[in-house]
């Protein structure tokens, strides 16, 4: 076909006949995202901010609907997707966000020889393998909650340290099982396949089977945890610009005002705690840190000593985030700069004159 198709842009081979078998639907969609707003416009490199590839340029047409929705994932599945990208060497940083906040500058990846093939194999092979054992594990967990020895058959030898009879073993099968007590008169309709489940079957009607979080349950939430926060920190590190000793800065300063105010942080484990962060934690406990001209301890300070002058005001000034401290952690900066000293219980202007007022009028007593 030698026509160019209208309203089309072009993919590289190498995208579709290399990658795609290795790559998530994540880092799919990212992918081909910064091809539209590349390749699509006939350029080699393009500013895309992370909310960009989330859902769009923000351009509407002339019915008001948007020109383009962008991938739609969340900002924790769309910031993990672009670090995956640059880390197999597919989505290249070629210049860091600009001063109107437009976006990093992007390229493709073009050359077959500068794409990490050997992470993005090491990835699949993990994958692969995690996937035998859990599938493994299924079966066995099937095979294990169907066959459950009662009787005389549970005192032979045979069912002692866990060994099924064979005439007992029933296992993967495209029958359904038949009844195992008298109140068991279930009918079975076409069944094909007894299913996978972690939990065994009901054996008769008086059998109420109940939740209960088992060890797998408890791994997985553990495994998920782990994971929520490994999510999180790549989307700290996005957010001070790749630079991971400002984003451990970042995170400590997170705890320690936590700590000062005993409010609850956030959990960095879920999506919508990685949301709050991002949203209202990290971009002013960064800014207290600017302005403490990147020194850590210094911004732990001035974070407690306007924490602990907020609260010995009268009235009381109230605490509810991080954002409601910056100026006056910035003030404590600036007073340490000049080497004047803050004062946590400032009296306000004008209050000698109202309290002489209050006196000549007896408000006091």
């Amino acid at each position: 076909m030698g026509k160019i198709v209208p309203n089309s842009y072009q993919k590289p081979n190498l995208y579709t006949d290399r990658l795609m078998r290795f790559l998530t639907g994540d880092e799919w969609k990212t992918l081909d995202y910064a091809l539209r707003r590349t390749f699509g416009w006939n350029k080699t490199q393009d500013r895309i901010s992370v909310s960009q590839f989330r859902n769009g340029n923000g351009r509407l047409d002339e019915d008001g609907q948007p020109l383009e929705y962008g991938t739609g994932l969340s900002q924790v599945a769309q910031v993990e997707a672009i670090h995956e990208l640059m880390r197999f060497g597919i989505l290249m940083e070629v210049a860091a966000n600009n001063a109107r906040k437009e976006g990093r500058l992007w390229a493709l990846q073009l050359d077959e020889s500068g794409v990490r093939f050997d992470l993005i194999k090491e990835r699949y092979a993990a994958q692969q393998d995690n996937h035998r054992r859990k599938t493994a594990k299924a079966r066995q967990a099937a095979v294990e909650s169907r066959v459950r020895p009662t009787g005389a058959e549970a005192r032979s030898p045979s069912a002692v340290e866990g060994v099924v009879p064979v005439d007992n073993f029933i296992g993967l099968t495209d029958r359904p099982m038949p009844p195992v007590c008298g109140t068991d008169r279930y009918q079975s309709v076409g069944q094909t396949d007894m299913g996978l489940t972690d939990r065994p079957i009901p054996v008769c009607g008086t059998d109420t089977q109940k939740d209960s979080r088992n060890t797998k349950e408890t791994q997985l939430e553990r495994q998920l945890e782990g994971e929520g926060v490994r999510a999180s920190w790549h989307a700290l590190v996005n957010f001070c610009d790749g630079d991971e000793e400002r984003a451990g800065a970042v995170w400590r300063l997170s705890d320690k005002f936590a700590a000062v105010t005993q409010l609850r942080q956030p959990s960095p484990a879920t999506a919508d705690g990685c949301a709050a962060l991002v949203r209202d934690w990290w971009p002013n406990l960064k800014l207290v840190l600017e302005q403490a001209d990147g020194d850590p301890e210094a911004a732990e300070a001035a974070l407690t000593e306007a924490v602990q002058s907020m609260d010995s005001r009268r009235p009381r000034l109230n605490v509810s985030s991080p954002r409601s401290v910056v100026n006056v952690a910035t003030s404590v900066l600036a007073g340490r700069r000049r080497g004047a000293t803050v004062t946590p219980a400032a009296r306000p202007r004008g209050m000698a004159g109202i309290e002489a007022y209050a006196t000549r009028r007896g408000i006091n007593d």
